[in-house]
């Protein structure tokens, strides 16, 4: 339940357009991950430090993600539906 409370993904379902959000002093330095169903990363950007950042997979096919957030020593996940 914690880990769940530390990185928020919303709207979700979403058309593409979404914003990620994640608590600045846990994920210092971190990478923002986005997998497919199939597990193949199609997505990997630093982290912006605000600790919000916009994304666009507009482009990108209808389905299910995985939208991750790893550090050295952990990650923590969301899944994610683009309609």
């Amino acid at each position: 339940e914690a880990l769940n409370n530390e990185m928020q993904l919303y709207p979700n379902p979403s058309d593409g357009h979404f914003t990620l959000e994640w608590k600045t002093e846990d994920f210092e330095a971190a990478q923002i991950v986005v997998l497919s169903i199939t597990g193949q990363v199609i997505y990997q950007q630093k982290a912006n430090p605000s600790g919000q950042q916009q994304i666009d997979f507009s482009d990108r096919s209808k389905g299910l993600y995985l939208v991750q957030i790893r550090t050295d020593n952990r990650v923590v996940s969301k899944r994610l539906m683009i309609q």
